[in-house]
């Protein structure tokens, strides 16, 4: 029996202006030294509301209940069981158990609840070439499947401006029977620079990097295996099922037209590399969740910067409805919560639980 493929139609969103408040801040200065947070690296919720927020700087995992009370740290610095030396991403499995990708480590370590180190998987032995590569980004099944998004592309060497095919892959790996497998996603083109000579910060050297504002590919894998999908420079999602069932979602009516800050990094990095063509398309969406009953959650960008709006699709495809939040580097999305990172004017970081209701 072939895959079915179905499509919503083209939609059109309505305009949203008013920004929601949080309903609870997590973290303060003046509290115990656990509620104040040095480098925040993550948030993830757990499925009875626990919020865990990974201090980078602390090397800890700081657990707080759903009221935003203070309940354990996990976690310490060193090279030993249970200690972690750059603490990364970090997911939560049904059954409580701790998911934490070292950076510094190049490793993905188990702790339970209160802890103590299950078991720990070397990336530099095993997933380099494997069912994960070196940096994991910390996604899990319902099933207790490790879930990675993977981007691969070759270039050739040696050149200014060079093309290539962008592949991307989903991942899968069970840590119990090491069963592993990879799924292609799609295929994009994709540039990258090099050139000799000053930086857009200052400084001279070598710098290489993808085009900025060509087109990137966005995934999120859902809680039973769905995995969502779109370029940055439209607004197309495509949901594909485990079984192969296919949906598209189409939204008219975003302006993609390049802004004046686009066209600006375009201008400069004609300065050095030839043969860039000016952009035609703006990027208009910066990230998809997927909250824990299949819906997926679509935040918008301007060019280089991301949006609080947040557009809800159901896990048919159907709108659900659109928010603004505060736009924020960190952001997660729970239970019909949004839990991101603010910060105060003195760049203190919290953590903030913005319910969306109403829909």
């Amino acid at each position: 029996m072939q895959p079915d493929a179905t499509s919503t139609g083209s939609l059109t969103l309505p305009v949203v202006t008013d920004t929601l408040a949080p309903d609870l801040v997590v973290g303060r200065e003046d509290g115990r030294p656990e509620e104040a947070f040095g480098q925040i690296a993550d948030i993830e919720v757990a499925a009875d509301g626990s919020i865990h927020v990974v201090d980078r700087q602390a090397a800890a995992i700081r657990v707080f209940d759903s009221e935003g009370r203070f309940v354990r740290s996990v976690g310490r610095a060193g090279d030993g069981p249970g200690e972690f030396r750059q603490a990364g991403q970090l997911a939560v499995s049904t059954d409580g158990t701790l998911w934490l990708y070292d950076y510094a480590l190049r490793s993905l370590i188990a702790l339970d609840s209160l802890g103590t180190e299950i078991d720990r998987f070397d990336a530099k032995e095993s997933w380099a070439q494997g069912p994960l590569s070196s940096i994991w980004n910390g996604e899990i099944g319902d099933d207790g499947t490790l879930v990675q998004t993977v981007q691969h592309a070759e270039f050739p060497r040696g050149v200014a401006l060079a093309e290539a095919t962008n592949s991307t892959f989903v991942r899968r790996f069970d840590p119990t029977t090491g069963e592993a497998d990879s799924t292609l996603i799609a295929r994009d083109p994709i540039r990258r620079y090099r050139y000799e000579g000053e930086g857009p910060g200052g400084g001279r050297g070598t710098f290489v990097g993808v085009v900025s504002f060509d087109p990137r590919r966005l995934v999120a894998v859902g809680p039973s295996g769905e995995v969502w999908s779109a370029r940055t420079t439209e607004y197309v999602l495509t949901r594909v099922s485990p079984e192969g069932d296919t949906i598209v979602v189409r939204v008219d009516g975003v302006d993609s037209t390049p802004t004046e800050r686009t066209l600006e990094q375009w201008e400069r990095l004609t300065e050095n590399v030839d043969g860039v063509e000016p952009p035609t398309r703006n990027h208009i969406l910066w990230r998809l969740f997927v909250d824990s009953d299949g819906s997926v959650w679509v935040q918008r960008a301007e060019g280089s910067s991301r949006q609080g709006r947040l557009d809800i699709f159901e896990a048919d495809g159907s709108f659900r409805g659109s928010v603004i939040v505060p736009a924020t580097f960190q952001m997660n999305v729970r239970d019909g919560h949004v839990y991101a990172v603010a910060f105060d004017e003195l760049r203190i970081g919290r953590v903030v639980r913005i319910p969306v209701v109403g829909f």
